[in-house]
């Protein structure tokens, strides 16, 4: 089955990339993740490369999907022309011309996968954050400093539950 769930997703983005991109992004690839339960998409500038939760497939079926695929195709196409890619307004502009959608969030639509607990972690002057995942990085503290400065880095204090 997943070899048809690939295909199928393939064929989608060619279609999307010819209908709505002038095929600007024929140099992206685009996969299916079983471990993505906390996005139902993403895009990887780097590796020019699209991931799409394969439980977010599921529970929403190909609609929704289909409408991931093409907010981070905006991503990708707004990367590839040499713009700003991110959340920007005019990310937001294409996004609602595109699939009407007016909220780049759906928190929601991921609930099924929330973990029962949260990673803490704290910095020198104890400011606390919480994540779902654990920091595989160094990171340091955004409130103490806007850009990475290894004196406020976070140390790791355990889980909790939620």
């Amino acid at each position: 089955m997943s070899n048809t769930r690939e295909t199928i997703l393939e064929n989608l983005f060619g279609e999307l990339n010819n209908q709505m991109f002038e095929r600007r992004l024929s140099m992206v690839s685009v996969e299916f993740s079983e471990r993505m339960t906390s996005a139902a998409g993403r895009y990887f500038p780097q590796r020019k490369l699209i991931r799409l939760s394969a439980p977010y497939l599921r529970l929403h079926g190909w609609d929704k999907c289909r409408n991931t695929l093409i907010h981070e195709m905006i991503h990708a196409d707004l990367h590839v022309r040499r713009k700003p890619y991110g959340h920007t307004p005019e990310f937001k502009h294409w996004l609602k011309k595109l699939t009407g959608e007016k909220s780049i969030y759906h928190h929601d639509d991921m609930r099924p996968y929330d973990r029962p607990y949260r990673h803490v972690y704290t910095c020198p002057r104890g400011h606390k954050y919480y994540r779902k995942n654990r920091t595989r990085r160094k990171t340091s503290c955004g409130q103490c400093d806007k850009t990475y400065n290894p004196r406020y880095l976070l140390k790791y204090i355990g889980r909790e539950n939620v």
